[in-house]
């Protein structure tokens, strides 16, 4: 008897990224507007959360990007674009349009680079797009 397994089976040690976008590995590798978007973004959330709560330099927070929970505020700026992201555990960070991504469905491959450097520029990347297709075991 020969069995075939047609679902789709998921590990929690084990993910994959794929999609048109670009790579993120350190803070201090980011170009410098990506860096005041992060920072704007952090300001602004501690102004919604914290009324009363001293705001930290924007030197301070790029001498310590990690005690203000860079990446968090980097993946919340992606919120209102069509970019995914996905990341190690050593923080090598994924961001792109992916082909599951219901907004494209109708785009062409071209069309779909476009928007993703378009999306990405906007943010302050100023690196090319290109396909990413990586998966790993984080266990």
């Amino acid at each position: 008897m020969v069995k075939k397994k047609l679902d789709f089976v998921t590990n929690s040690s084990s993910t994959s990224f794929c999609g048109w976008g670009t790579t993120v590995y350190k803070f201090n590798e980011l170009p410098e507007k990506v860096k005041e978007n992060i920072y704007s973004g952090y300001v602004k959330y501690i102004k919604e959360e914290y009324q009363n709560t001293e705001i930290v330099s924007y030197e301070e927070f790029q001498s310590n990007p990690k005690r203000y929970d860079w990446v968090e505020t980097l993946l919340d700026l992606l919120d209102d674009t069509h970019l995914s992201h996905n990341y190690t555990c050593e923080l090598d960070i994924y961001i792109g349009i992916t082909p599951t991504n219901k907004d494209i469905q109708d785009m062409t491959i071209n069309q779909i680079k476009e928007l993703a450097k378009k999306e990405l520029s906007e943010l302050g990347f100023d690196s090319g797009v290109y396909f990413i297709e990586v998966g790993w075991y984080d266990g």
